[in-house]
């Protein structure tokens, strides 16, 4: 279990740090990525601006369904998956 990424969602317009561009800043999802690791992210809360911040869970190699197990209890118990986020 990880964060998402090091931040909150950026602003609908801004630029997005792409793992395709070389951009991104996802360490965890970097390592997962480079191991072969499924993941699956998850909303987790709001950042200071009021937009979504996320939790990643990572699993063994062949084993996606732990990862998916645990991101589902974590979304049974919170209701961050429902909530949008503030418009500026």
């Amino acid at each position: 279990m990880a964060p998402g990424r090091l931040n909150e969602a950026p602003v609908l317009g801004q630029d997005f740090r792409s793992a395709i561009t070389a951009t991104a800043r996802d360490v965890m999802g970097a390592v997962g990525n480079g191991a072969g690791l499924p993941a699956v992210c998850v909303p987790n809360g709001m950042g200071a601006r009021g937009l979504p911040t996320s939790l990643q869970f990572m699993s063994r190699a062949w084993e996606e369904n732990a990862a998916l197990a645990a991101a589902r209890a974590y979304q049974a118990m919170t209701d961050w998956h429902t909530r949008h986020p503030r418009v500026e």
